[in-house]
């Protein structure tokens, strides 16, 4: 029987990656003889084993010419986070190697570094479990929950940090709640605080305080219904199928899959979320969800709030069109991600890599010069040890679109709400609190978008240039209105 190695995982803080690690082993040891590889050991078991999926760990990139078998190798959103490692080391590989991506937009940041023979690049979905049936689920899970069946229900899934934007999901439940008024909207979080997330942790230590003192601020607290991340997989399931959207304006810039969406739409829940990395392609647009979109600026990443209130409240409004995406997000999961298909995925690129390791050769690649972005890159984030700018150059293919050069009809809103200190305006956004000092001009302009929106005017509009500019630093968020492309 073909021995396949795995290396071993476990980290319980990430939660997404345990229970991918747990697919993977299932998926392999259904088809192979597995034996899991402390990483230190990676070269000597190669010895013994006919291909080695390194899970995670640097030492299978760091002593590639020492091991004599294949290797494929799970990314899991390593190509934006340690997009700098993987990219120095990546001409190690041999053309019998691959890379295990879950998103096409993976594919496109190896593409962006090198031409010429690069090892496989192969798209491996993730499964979830979908109910058996939707019929009459939302109504019995509703009861569980205390909540009345008149009620409309917002879900939002995720750790409790800026990255995820609990704070955004929050501001746009109120903006719902006021356009569907007098209908009572209710809001099921799940999620744990998480004070030492590594990556772009920008105000993660005081962020209970902040969502706590938001949800004063904006009058919601009756409308909230908490749940701890540590729910069991079935409890999960019902609080899921009580939901009628799932709300997912996620900033993590490592989403390259988005369990929380598939998992919402395998119990019939329709998705309105940010069109970024997986999530542009487990969501079929106007099928199964709406997606906003996305775009890179010089204070982080943007996205087009306005639709997503736009797309929320016009699903929660109409419940046969919901119930008709409802109904298509489960048959589109069950289609593309059972455990089954994704296990075969999987399976058979590992005996892909095992049939052409005999002749193979090392990857010939070439090394393309990277696109600069559309933006200045000088900070106006916090500085800290490894900021924005160490992934931006990943993100540009994770976002939908480029950054928005204005034109006649754009909407535009403050990104969040700005305040001023000592004449430096600060934008209230947790997950990318930028500030600048800003000359009376900019400063009246952005007042005036503190209490409405704006619509961009014609070539004779006298905030044009200074529109632009808010608009490539981070300051300003862009809606268009539908029929115009980002």
């Amino acid at each position: 029987m073909i021995k396949v190695g795995i290396t071993k995982f476990k980290d319980d803080r990430w939660m997404s990656v345990s229970k991918t690690y747990d697919f993977y082993r299932r998926a392999l040891a259904g088809s192979f003889d597995l034996v899991e590889i402390a990483q230190e050991d990676i070269v000597s078991a190669s010895h013994h084993v006919d291909a080695i999926v390194n899970f995670k760990g640097s030492r299978a990139f760091l002593e590639r010419e020492e091991i004599v078998c294949p290797v494929l190798y799970g990314m899991h959103g390593g190509l934006v986070v340690d997009h700098s490692f993987v990219s120095a080391n990546l001409p190690k590989l041999r053309t019998c190697d691959a890379l295990l991506v879950n998103c096409t937009s993976d594919n496109a940041i190896v593409q962006s570094w090198f031409s010429g023979q690069l090892p496989k690049i192969i798209q491996l979905p993730l499964p979830v479990n979908t109910a058996s049936e939707l019929q009459n689920l939302q109504g019995g899970c509703r009861k569980m929950l205390g909540i009345e069946e008149a009620d409309v229900v917002l879900g939002f899934v995720a750790r409790l940090l800026p990255a995820k934007n609990l704070h955004g999901f929050l501001r746009m439940l109120a903006q719902v709640q006021r356009a569907l008024y007098p209908a009572r909207v209710r809001a099921l979080i799940v999620g744990s605080y998480w004070v030492d997330y590594p990556i772009l942790g920008y105000c993660t230590i005081d962020y209970r305080h902040y969502i706590n003192q938001l949800i004063d601020d904006l009058g919601v607290s009756d409308s909230l219904i908490y749940f701890p991340a540590s729910l069991t997989s079935d409890d999960l399931r019902i609080v899921y199928a009580a939901m009628d959207v799932l709300l997912h304006p996620t900033f993590g810039i490592d989403e390259n899959f988005g369990y929380v969406a598939v998992e919402a739409m395998g119990q019939g829940v329709p998705v309105v979320a940010a069109a970024y990395g997986g999530l542009k392609d487990t969501i079929k647009v106007g099928v199964t969800g709406h997606l906003m979109a996305t775009w890179a600026t010089s204070g982080g990443i943007r996205m087009d709030v306005k639709a997503g209130v736009a797309y929320t409240t016009e699903l929660l409004a109409q419940p046969a069109r919901r119930a008709v995406m409802a109904e298509a997000a489960w048959l589109h999961t069950g289609q593309l991600f059972s455990e089954t298909s994704c296990a075969q995925t999987l399976v058979r690129a590992v005996r892909e890599a095992i049939s052409t390791a005999t002749g193979c050769g090392p990857v010939r690649l070439h090394r393309k010069m990277p696109d600069e972005p559309f933006y200045p890159r000088s900070s106006i984030l916090p500085d800290i040890e490894k900021g924005w700018f160490n992934f931006d150059h990943a993100v540009a293919h994770y976002v939908s679109a480029q950054l928005p050069q204005l034109c006649h009809g754009d909407i535009l809103t403050l990104a969040a709400p700005v305040s001023w200190r000592d004449q430096i305006a600060h934008l209230d956004e947790p997950a990318w609190p930028i500030s600048e000092a800003m000359d009376d001009k900019i400063e009246a302009f952005l007042a005036m978008l503190g209490h409405s929106s704006c619509e961009v005017g014609g070539a004779d509009w006298p905030f044009g240039e200074i529109a632009q500019t808010l608009v490539t630093k981070g300051w300003l968020s862009v809606h268009r209105p539908k029929g115009m492309a980002f």
